[in-house]
């Protein structure tokens, strides 16, 4: 059975309503609308094929990546020197790969049986199910839709971006099973709400209470706006230098202790042997006094392996880290069979070098625990949760957006990176070259955030927190739980379809 045009036009809208929903539009409304489609679309009154479902929920899916991923394009162009027809053709396989999780959550959600109430959960526990399951190179859940509604993220404390992520799905499911007659839906999506709102409201006022309570520091977060051009051009090494230590002394002016640089702005190569007593390692911090986060690339003495690192250099002249990046970017920082393919070198001349860290990143100088995010991995719950058992008093992303020039890309990072604060019920604070940079309450208040491409140091309080969630305790079980709901609900609807198959009749006796 092919797909008419009244689902073609339904998939294309709830794909758009996603993009809608998410940075830069930040809409939040939209992302219900989307949900509410999809279940529009693959039930109802007429039979419809779970392959079909599969392709709308894959059509969705690929219209709001390709809305969503644009920028990937010239990612690669900058970041690999791809030639443009191969990122082009990158770009539409990372969206049709990315449409996969909705396809099959849309097929598993249309298995069940969609006339009994328990399917109004089908489609949200498959949705977190498939973003569990599914591998991503750039994450797109349904919960960054809400990354400014703060009162209902609130809820990723306790299951992470998949709560949230099943509690839009839910509400926008519901919308349609409603709209359909069955007011237990609405009855069900409204007291599920109310609850996640009420829950929010609670537990925004118990951490603001504690952060009022907690240690403090003040940091700046550092946003040179240096070039891609001149960043990686020898020539301005000295000036991006100099630059990025006028600002920090007037942050130290303004008060703060606590100074972040972005990732790799010291743009010499640091051996992995150096301490804080080498004339090298004091040259990084000249005309202030100030505790110092700083990203470079960091190397062992023969050149090679090197890493994306971040280190502490503190007041007194310690030099404490590495913490070394543990997720490369793929086809950036590594190439997936780089060493068996030989012509992958010839494709991606400036790629598959660095080395993954080998442990959860913090930086400790003996009384406060810095947990770091470098470059993207602030955008990944599997982070916090790495980050969970050393407990940090507070969380650090240092990143360089510059790559992806002026497009959705920082808007969506920054949006990401909240969910990180409210997992751990942690201080956020994130210093990105070109922007956004910001620092980001264990609520998931944004404090303070600059705009992109502008120099800027932001100088602002952070508490200095302690204790662990109930995500950081029992990890991604919630998400796990709507696997297990949906491999219940699959083995009860083909007990029921076995049960009514009319058994044989016996064989007559022979007279």
């Amino acid at each position: 059975m092919k797909l008419s045009f009244r689902d073609w036009l339904l998939a294309v809208l709830a794909g758009s309503s996603f993009v809608l929903s998410a940075p830069p539009f930040d809409l939040a409304a939209p992302a219900f609308v989307t949900t509410a489609l999809l279940w529009w679309a693959i039930t109802g009154p007429h039979v419809r094929p779970v392959r079909n479902a599969f392709r709308i929920g894959w059509l969705a899916g690929f219209a709001a990546s390709l809305g969503g991923f644009y920028w990937v394009i010239g990612l690669l162009d900058r970041f690999a020197h791809i030639p443009i027809p191969v990122c082009l053709l990158i770009w539409i396989l990372l969206c049709a790969y990315g449409a996969v999780a909705w396809g099959a959550a849309c097929a598993v959600a249309r298995a069940v049986d969609p006339r009994s109430l328990w399917s109004l959960i089908a489609l949200p526990a498959a949705l977190v199910a498939t973003d569990k399951l599914v591998p991503q190179i750039f994450p797109w859940p349904l919960a960054i839709s809400q990354h400014r509604f703060v009162h209902l993220i609130q809820v990723a404390d306790l299951g992470g971006p998949y709560a949230v992520t099943f509690l839009v799905a839910l509400i926008g499911v519901s919308v349609t099973v409603a709209a359909r007659g069955d007011r237990r839906a609405a009855l069900v999506a409204g007291l599920v709400f109310a609850l996640a709102l009420g829950y929010g409201a609670v537990r925004i006022g118990e951490v603001e209470s504690r952060r009022t309570q907690a240690p403090s520091r003040t940091v700046a977060l550092v946003q040179p706006n240096v070039s891609i051009d001149d960043k990686h051009d020898p020539r301005m090494a000295r000036t991006n230098v100099e630059q990025i230590q006028r600002l920090s002394a007037d942050a130290e002016r303004r008060g703060a202790d606590l100074v972040i640089w972005p990732e790799s702005s010291w743009p010499y190569r640091l051996l992995r042997t150096a301490t804080g007593r080498d004339a090298g390692v004091r040259r990084i911090r000249q005309g202030f006094s100030a505790d110092l986060v700083f990203g470079a690339v960091s190397m062992e003495p023969s050149g090679l392996p090197h890493w994306n690192s971040s280190y502490w250099l503190t007041r007194d002249g310690r030099l404490v880290g590495p913490a070394d990046k543990r997720v490369l970017l793929a086809f950036g920082e590594y190439i997936p069979l780089y060493d068996q393919l030989p012509f992958l070198k010839t494709w991606f001349p400036r790629s598959g070098g660095f080395t993954r860290g080998d442990r959860p990143q913090i930086l400790d100088d003996g009384e406060t625990r810095l947990g770091v995010m470098n470059c993207y991995e602030d955008v990944l719950p599997e982070m916090s949760l790495e980050l969970a058992d050393a407990e940090p008093h507070l969380l650090l992303n240092v990143t360089n957006d510059a790559w992806f020039g002026d497009t959705s890309e920082p808007h969506l990072h920054a949006g990401l990176a909240v969910f990180r604060a409210v997992e751990l019920r942690r201080d956020l604070a994130r210093a990105v070259n070109t922007g956004i940079s910001s620092v980001v309450a264990a609520t998931g208040h944004v404090v303070a955030a600059t705009g992109t491409f502008e120099e800027r140091v932001l100088v602002e309080k952070v508490a200095l927190l302690e204790g662990k969630t109930v995500y950081a305790t029992v990890g991604d079980a919630f998400a796990w739980a709507c696997v297990a709901a949906i491999a219940a609900l699959l083995v009860a609807r083909l007990a029921r379809r076995s049960g009514s198959v009319p058994a044989p009749e016996p064989p007559a006796a022979p007279e």
